[in-house]
């Protein structure tokens, strides 16, 4: 029996190891995010000037390793009942190039998205791809998109999430504070423009404020029951947000 237990134990162990992995070569890995918070029963509330939108989740470790982006503007669709997956948004909508070269040639990421998402190869694209792939799948829809650059994460609350609209963000892994050379890549386009490109860039929902913490929808932190969202500090999400240069997508029902 004891042998047995040993065998079982040994097992529990390299099944923590290989799940909690994540080898993504666009990115530098998460490993233990020192500031999430998974949310369970200690959600926003009146008592602490809070608010919490409830948005479909996807997870984007089932099929996207690199897919933040398409994986958030999916989750937004979803949010308005809007039917597609994010095959499809990705196949139909999203722009692909290949991943650069580090050091050398690469793609726009302001122009499409650098690699596959559905590869750890691939990297990632920046807010004007995605909005355009949302107006492109939103068309005749009812639906319009609104692009931000440089709208504090409490302004959108105060834009957005108070008038019940999920804004899709860009800010770190694990809010991340990206300083230091390590964190970034380089290359340059074909015309001649320099990428800076940060390696922990992630895709989140916002969905949520209270006086303490900002609360979103994270494709790489899945609740219990993979549908809760996470909390990180208001100054850390503020400052990943910013590393990013305060990029934001909102999708706005046409009155």
């Amino acid at each position: 029996m004891k042998k047995i237990m040993n065998i079982m134990l040994l097992l529990a162990v390299m099944a923590a190891a290989f799940f909690g992995c994540s080898a993504i070569t666009g990115f530098v890995a998460a490993t233990s995010p020192a500031n999430v918070t998974t949310v369970a029963a200690e959600l926003p509330s009146a008592e602490k000037n809070g608010k919490l939108i409830r948005v479909p989740y996807i997870y984007q470790k089932h099929g996207y390793p690199n897919g933040c982006e398409p994986v958030c503007a999916v989750m937004a669709l979803w949010y308005y009942g809007i039917e597609t997956d994010v095959n499809e948004f990705i196949d139909g909508y999203l722009p692909l190039a290949p991943a650069p070269k580090v050091g050398k040639q690469g793609p726009d990421p302001d122009l499409v998205f650098c690699g596959d998402p559905r590869e750890k190869t691939g990297w990632g694209c920046y807010a004007p791809v995605i909005t355009r792939a949302l107006e492109g799948i939103l068309s005749d829809s009812g639906y319009t998109v609104t692009e931000h650059h440089g709208e504090s994460l409490g302004r959108l609350c105060q834009m957005y999430i108070d008038k019940d609209i999920p804004v899709i963000i860009w800010a770190t892994v694990d809010m991340t504070d990206t300083v230091g050379e390590k964190y970034y890549a380089n290359w340059t386009t074909e015309d001649g423009k320099e990428i800076v490109y940060n390696r922990k860039l992630h895709c989140l929902v916002l969905v949520g404020y209270d006086d303490e913490s900002y609360y979103f929808n994270d494709p790489m932190v899945r609740g219990r029951d993979g549908t809760e969202c996470v909390s990180y500090p208001r100054e850390a999400a503020e400052k990943a947000y910013s590393h990013l240069g305060m990029q934001s997508i909102a999708v706005i029902p046409l009155k």
